[in-house]
């Protein structure tokens, strides 16, 4: 009878190694830490080099880990990362069931006050961690693609440009996949809207020159507010996918300029030096063409007819434009916003309260329709309802509106 021992040892051994290594895996970690902090049951899901720790249901995690396992080569793809360029060991979703549980592991990592989603860099790669809270998948999703996207782009450039780390997360929200799985920029949705109203046509004008925007440094960007934001994001798109020969491949020369041991204040003045002086001109004016050719929604020509009429207040025109929107548009949230104003208006709350609902399922932070679902919840005599809504509107532009609702109330 042969001897079996060696063999049975070294199976064993590599039983042990294989234990021995997951016990050091850090999703394993972070799996014991989100339990501790929230008393709930944590799973571990992973594809490729996506891990998932969530106490959501199996499915949900599953899922995210596949999509992103999918996209991420894409995303690389579009954002015009050579080949070669390093990539992450691992990503890492810590994906919450619950916001009130997000809320404590940003506060546990001292991370802020990020909102529902954040990607966690830190200089130790085993805490870098992307922070999530469980959504409709059409938000979820994007907003998972913004994290990611930052996550790639530092795991190259670990302290990109500002300017270029903050606008290439909101390109990546404005993706797509077709039929044949290719991944391409879709209609950028509010991005564009608010930009043009916020910014260009806003007295006065919050609009920053492009030589002052890329030259920021992290405070005097974050000083910049909603303008620097949008305009990172536009400008990132306009690098990416403007057609005009001189500006081809714009992207791919800028990242050659930056250095992967160089500070972000010192990647921005790089990134300045790389737009020669006496062409930001040219650039800036390249830059406002592609904007104005740029569409908010495949049905833009209704959906500017449609505003045209709800600003008229010819709501019975406005709804049925906002109808061949909804076809030719269904993930948009504002369509659905302004055709359940027209019907609050013609048909009262209960004909607005579907598209609200909608609207902020695919926008939770929509300010504008929480408010108005507020109204319509009131007049639906449910107070209870309209009192989160309402409360939810109070740190926003739509403060004092929303205090004159909660008293009226009472």
């Amino acid at each position: 009878m042969p001897n079996r021992t060696p063999a049975l040892f070294l199976a064993g051994l590599l039983v042990l190694v294989a234990a021995a290594a997951r016990a050091e895996d850090p999703s394993d970690g972070l799996k014991a830490d989100l339990e501790k902090l929230t008393g709930g049951s944590f799973r571990v899901v992973n594809a490729g080099i996506t891990y998932v720790v969530s106490d959501a249901q199996e499915e949900v995690a599953a899922e995210v880990a596949r999509y992103l396992h999918q996209v991420l080569p894409r995303m690389r793809a579009l954002a015009q990362m050579p080949p070669d360029a390093p990539v992450p060991d691992r990503i890492t979703i810590a994906l919450f069931a619950r916001r009130a549980d997000l809320d404590k592991y940003l506060k546990a990592r001292k991370a802020g006050n990020y909102g529902r989603y954040a990607y966690l860099h830190d200089d130790d790669p085993r805490r870098r961690v992307v922070a999530a809270e469980v959504l409709d998948a059409r938000p979820m999703l994007a907003r998972l693609r913004h994290c990611a996207a930052e996550a790639l782009l530092r795991a190259w450039i670990p302290n990109p440009p500002v300017w270029l780390l903050a606008g290439l997360g909101e390109a990546m929200e404005d993706v797509g996949m077709s039929d044949d799985e290719k991944m391409a920029f879709t209609a950028p949705r509010g991005h564009l809207r608010d930009l043009r109203e916020r910014v260009f046509q806003a007295e006065p004008s919050p609009l920053i020159p492009l030589q002052d925007l890329i030259k920021r440094s992290p405070d005097e960007f974050e000083k910049g507010g909603f303008a620097a934001q949008a305009q990172a994001w536009s400008f990132v798109r306009f690098m990416l996918e403007d057609p005009l020969p001189r500006d081809a491949r714009l992207m791919t020369k800028l990242y050659k300029t930056l250095e992967p041991k160089s500070g972000a204040k010192d990647n921005g003045k790089l990134a300045y030096e790389f737009f020669v002086e006496d062409e930001w001109g040219s650039i800036e004016k390249a830059w406002k063409l592609y904007l104005v050719k740029l569409s908010e929604t495949p049905a833009d020509k209704f959906y500017r007819e449609a505003r045209e009429a709800v600003f008229k207040r010819d709501y019975a025109k406005g709804h049925t434009l906002l109808d061949a929107c909804v076809k030719a548009d269904p993930d948009y949230e504002r369509i659905y916003y302004y055709r359940a104003l027209c019907s609050f208006y013609t048909d009262g709350a209960d004909a607005a309260a579907p598209d609200l609902d909608q609207a902020l399922a695919i926008f939770p932070e929509y300010t504008a329709a929480r408010f108005l679902r507020g109204r319509v919840r009131a007049a639906k005599g449910d107070a209870t309802g309209a009192k989160l809504d309402f409360e939810a509107c109070l740190e926003t532009p739509y403060r004092e509106q929303a205090k004159r609702q909660l008293e009226a109330l009472k």
